[in-house]
């Protein structure tokens, strides 16, 4: 069995091994997480650049969409005199 003065004796050695070890797994824990926001930003920037061509993708559609749009209403008359005709 230890005596009072052996157990604070043995405290006193560990308390700055102790600190050192606390130090190192909270640095490791920085570290850590660190990586982790550095993986978390580049998926983020890849994601918006995605989303940029995506968006420019649209933006080119749009147009050619408005084309069809047009081409569509110009052959509904076109379509309703080829019917009145067949009906005749």
């Amino acid at each position: 069995m230890f005596q009072f003065t052996q157990v604070s004796k043995f405290y006193y050695m560990l308390k700055p091994v102790y600190s050192r070890m606390v130090r190192y797994i909270c640095s490791l824990r920085v570290k850590g997480a660190t990586l982790r926001l550095k993986g978390a930003t580049l998926r983020l920037k890849a994601a918006m650049s995605r989303l940029k061509d995506a968006t420019l993708r649209i933006k080119g559609a749009v147009p050619r969409l408005k084309g069809a749009t047009s081409r569509i209403k110009g052959a509904v008359p076109r379509l309703k005199g080829a019917t009145s005709r067949i009906k005749c």
